[in-house]
């Protein structure tokens, strides 16, 4: 299930998602592999245990409400069936108050319920559609709901677009077209061969959302959105009429970054370069910070500060951080798995 992300989402997001015990809960009753279970072993369960077993096969996922939270105990809404129930043993984070909604399965057990799937923060926004996933069964669509829980921000530009590079190609007449794209709104410096289209907002500085350059007999546009490409490619055609689209080459930023190979001389001095060094660890422990403060699958949910609290939290967090590669000491730009257990106190 995990695998049924995008080929593009981060090894990083892969490896705690395989290790989540929510998506394990999926793959158990979504995917039907606790029913395939009990038809093959039910027999040999106790009367109590196999009862408890058939029970917790009709419990579906849902969405909760917290309207209590004493010590390690959560009253909870379900808001999807209007029930009332109360789960033992949680480890609420520091992050959660009365009023926050929760996505999980929590169990029967007795008198009360257990959340061994853990439970995820989720938005208020996102309800709605969730319940419908919910109702849905379709294990692959809730996992693929988690995954963009859990994924870091996409790379965007200043109008929210997500990032992807465009360029864009048109054959055009041999004559004087400044006027034209002058008059179109976009700008060129005198003695430059490149136009710029750009857009003010109150308060902020001129933002240049597209260029375009002649060369020749073509025209060479440049964007880092979808919707720019499109603004762009009605621009030209309403500036210049006769002009003839020829393509739209799109790269993902992904795509970008890993065809680019500076040369081996320019990459050492980077690397060797004092002041580049310092902004990259400078950068690295800033995104060490608030990685202890994220979220993890892998850890049910819960943050790594969180997780570091309770025996078990502390040793599914060891296991987590064992997993992590240990890199160069030259290497400030990556994670270093005994900083971040110091920084935790392991």
């Amino acid at each position: 299930m995990a695998r049924r992300r995008e080929p593009s989402e981060s090894a990083r997001l892969y490896e705690e998602l395989i290790e989540s015990p929510f998506v394990v809960d999926v793959a158990l009753h979504e995917n039907g592999v606790f029913d395939e279970f009990l038809a093959a072993r039910n027999a040999l369960l106790p009367d109590d245990e196999a009862l408890l077993a058939a029970q917790w096969t009709l419990v579906d996922r849902g969405v909760f409400e917290i309207q209590r939270i004493d010590g390690d105990r959560l009253d909870l809404h379900d808001i999807g069936r209007g029930e009332q129930i109360t789960v033992v043993n949680t480890h609420p984070s520091s992050r959660t108050r009365v009023g926050t909604l929760l996505l999980g399965r929590p169990l029967p057990v007795g008198d009360t319920h257990r959340a061994f799937g853990g439970f995820i923060e989720i938005p208020r926004a996102a309800v709605a559609d969730l319940l419908d996933l919910i109702g849905s069964g379709d294990a692959a669509a809730i996992t693929a709901f988690l995954g963009e829980l859990f994924r870091p921000p996409r790379a965007q530009n200043t109008d929210g677009h997500d990032l992807e590079l465009h360029t864009i190609r048109w054959t055009i007449p041999a004559r004087e077209i400044d006027p034209a794209l002058r008059g179109a709104g976009l700008q060129r410096h005198e003695g430059e061969t490149v136009w710029r289209m750009t857009r003010t907002a109150p308060g902020a500085p001129a933002t240049v959302i597209a260029t375009v350059e002649r060369s020749g007999n073509e025209l060479v546009g440049e964007v880092n959105s979808r919707q720019r490409a499109d603004t762009l490619r009605a621009t030209i055609a309403a500036a210049i009429p006769d002009s003839v689209f020829i393509s739209d080459t799109v790269t993902s930023i992904d795509d970008a970054i890993a065809n680019h190979q500076p040369a081996e001389a320019s990459a050492q001095t980077s690397r060797n370069d004092p002041e580049a060094r310092a902004v990259m660890a400078a950068f690295m422990a800033d995104y060490v910070r608030r990685w202890l403060d994220e979220q993890i699958p892998a850890l049910g949910g819960r943050t790594p500060r969180d997780a570091v609290t309770d025996p078990i939290g502390r040793e599914q967090l060891s296991q987590l951080l064992d997993s992590f590669p240990v890199p160069d000491d030259s290497d400030v730009g990556a994670m270093n798995p005994q900083r971040l257990r110091s920084a935790l106190g392991l």
